[in-house]
């Protein structure tokens, strides 16, 4: 339904803005882009978008997609390229999803001309999802999935099916511009490949300036979501309970001990499901309790031994402890290398 909708809605769109069937002709609207990495660091470019004016359009404008690629050295070039090669004049307004081949964030040039890009394209919206394809760009782009609609929009329906997820958890265009340009704290971002003709997510990358410092399974993404407060809801096991977290408070503190210690406290209203083994309520509480907290400690220094503070709370610090800001200022490899975690998680049972 959503699918059908949002094409009736670039149709009526288009013809608002005076586009007739001669403007479709000459206009592409692409609702995902993937980039990749070619020799000499130009990127290697992919565009997806709706076949307008193929027959299957006529009772669904997103079922086909056309695919273009080509090699430029930016997304400007490519833009040019495109519209030179095939007549289309590129429409960036209905971007959906950014799939981005983790070669491109290793090195800084490219880095840099791809946020330059979204700098300066005014039509290039900042709200569109990122996503991260290590390899299979080409299996994504070769139209021949079988998804039976635009690969944007499919992708964009996957992100927004995940409504456990506040807005602010999922990664952007912008949230990518706001960590090159501040520094701004690690994102989380789908891992996509391609599995018997479907695009499924099969991990998240930790993205920290713009480069991928680590990737976490489903379970430990939820995880880190849920130390960072970007959760409406929480799921897990306790023997063969399910316990499911919602209203969920996450409050951090940072103190000075022998070393840096963020104090992390998780509130919570639990349900409890299939509550066979644990007759005793109090009891089942605190196990659900004790299980969440060593979760989700071993996951932060599982993360730290790797180099990966999840939680930035070096960025937190000038507001948190001011004395140990001055202490660590321009030290955060020392002040991560010796931060320690205390995890307090109290559930009130619904």
């Amino acid at each position: 339904m959503k699918k059908a909708f949002w094409g009736i809605g670039l149709f009526c769109l288009c013809l608002l803005c005076g586009c007739g069937t001669k403007e479709l002709e000459n206009n592409a609207f692409p609702l995902a882009i993937g980039i990749g990495k070619e020799e000499q660091n130009d990127f290697s470019v992919y565009m997806a978008y709706p076949d307008l004016l193929s027959q299957a359009a006529k009772d669904n404008a997103l079922s086909t997609d056309v695919i273009w690629s080509g090699t430029a050295a930016d997304l400007f070039e490519a833009a040019d390229d495109m519209s030179e090669n095939s007549n289309k004049n590129v429409d960036f307004n209905h971007l959906k999803v950014l799939i981005l081949d983790r070669a491109v964030l290793e090195q800084e040039v490219l880095r840099e001309r791809l946020v330059s890009f979204f700098l300066e394209q005014k039509d290039a919206a900042w709200n569109t999802y990122v996503m991260l394809a290590d390899r299979d760009m080409e299996e994504l782009f070769s139209g021949e999935l079988e998804i039976g609609s635009s690969l944007g929009i499919s992708l964009e329906d996957t992100i927004e099916e995940w409504t456990n997820i506040r807005s602010r958890g999922r990664t952007t265009v912008g949230n990518l511009m706001s960590q090159y340009y501040n520094g701004n704290e690690t994102a989380l971002v789908p891992v996509v490949s391609v599995r018997e003709q479907q695009p499924q997510i099969t991990g998240f990358a930790v993205l920290d300036h713009m480069r991928c410092v680590s990737v976490l399974n489903q379970e430990e993404a939820y995880e880190t979501l849920l130390l960072k407060n970007k959760l409406k809801a929480f799921s897990y096991t306790v023997g063969d309970v399910r316990v499911t977290l919602q209203l969920i408070s996450v409050k951090r503190e940072i103190r000075q001990e022998e070393c840096p210690v963020e104090q992390i406290q998780i509130r919570a209203v639990a349900q409890f499901q299939n509550r066979v083994s644990f007759p005793d309520r109090e009891l089942l509480k605190e196990s659900a309790e004790r299980k969440l907290k060593r979760r989700l400690y071993e996951l932060l220094q599982r993360q730290k031994a790797d180099g990966v503070e999840l939680t930035d709370s070096f960025l937190l610090l000038p507001g948190y402890n001011r004395e140990l800001w001055e202490q660590y200022r321009g030290k955060r490899e020392e002040y991560e290398k010796q931060l320690d975690y205390e995890i307090e998680v109290n559930l009130s049972v619904k």
